[in-house]
């Protein structure tokens, strides 16, 4: 082979080298921000990504080159620094301990709004993973077209029991409002009917 040729071949193999080193060693500086400013920290819950990319989970080890984070289905998930660092994350646990959940609840027009939200806030009181402080809240969120528009909120010190949680109190809420007469209302649709007359049909 002649010495032009090694020398391309060089060439190509020092441009992928210094390619892969520059992301080494931004992943590594990201790692000493992380470390040093510690934004994100062992223990805490984020999210990451859009759409197809979003991850989310607790973050179980941060080293110098990559973080790795638990998510829901009990998968470990090896995320480089340098992406935690560029891209927008969202800490659910940066300045508190615990984590809030939400639902949104729909009652029609006839409902006493206050014993909604009594009912509510007392399926939330107990249920025995969340937390007496903060206490559980109610927002009346807005007038919808069919149904009145309802956010309880609570909190947990565990964001990975979020999906149990949530859908124990969805069958608490049920429960509740069938025992107390509170409807739900299902999804309406008003159609408009207009009849018209072909030439014909008015000559006749």
């Amino acid at each position: 082979m002649s010495l032009s040729a090694l020398a391309a071949v060089a060439g190509v193999l020092l441009v992928g080298i210094g390619f892969g080193l520059q992301e080494l060693a931004k992943n590594f500086i990201s790692g000493l921000i992380l470390l040093l400013e510690r934004p994100i920290r062992k223990g805490d819950y984020i999210e990451i990504g859009q759409e197809k990319t979003h991850v989310q989970g607790t973050v179980i080890e941060i080293g110098l080159r990559a973080t790795t984070i638990n998510t829901y289905d009990d998968i470990e998930i090896i995320i480089p620094n340098g992406k935690l660092i560029n891209e927008v994350v969202v800490n659910r646990l940066y300045q508190h301990s615990y984590y809030r959940i939400r639902i949104n609840v729909g009652v029609d027009y006839n409902s006493d709004p206050e014993q909604v939200r009594d009912l509510l806030i007392g399926v939330a009181e107990a249920h025995p993973d969340i937390l007496d402080t903060p206490k559980p809240i109610v927002f009346f969120e807005h007038f919808a077209d069919s149904y009145l528009d309802f956010r309880l909120m609570g909190w947990l010190d565990d964001a990975k029991l979020e999906p149990r949680v949530k859908s124990d109190l969805h069958y608490g809420v049920i429960k509740a409002f069938r025992e107390a007469g509170v409807n739900m209302p299902f999804p309406q649709m008003d159609v408009h009917v207009k009849e018209t007359l072909s030439r014909t049909d008015k000559r006749i």
